[in-house]
């Protein structure tokens, strides 16, 4: 909402978002060029990534069961909002 760009989510060995920005010129939705603006890996297998409803705060879960809250901050760098660990890893 409100941005020049799209950001997309994936699960998997790690959490990775990108940054898709339509090419000036092009149809719109067809042509984008693709940054990568996050990649997270820590060991643990993605299960689930989870955008809230503006789009602005991105969660995960992992296979240990641990729920990972990210936003990005005003300098555009993303940064962990919560980290909530499972019971089993209590």
């Amino acid at each position: 909402m409100g941005r020049s760009f799209h950001l997309l989510a994936t699960a998997s060995d790690a959490v990775k978002i990108y940054k898709l920005k339509p090419i000036d010129g092009q149809q719109a939705g067809k042509r984008y060029d693709i940054d990568e603006d996050l990649v997270e890996k820590d060991g643990k297998t993605v299960w689930d990534v989870q955008w809230n409803l503006t789009g602005s705060v991105l969660a995960s879960s992992d296979a240990e069961g641990r729920v990972v809250l990210r936003k990005r901050d005003y300098v555009q760098k993303w940064q962990n909002l919560q980290k909530i660990i499972g019971p089993a890893q209590q």
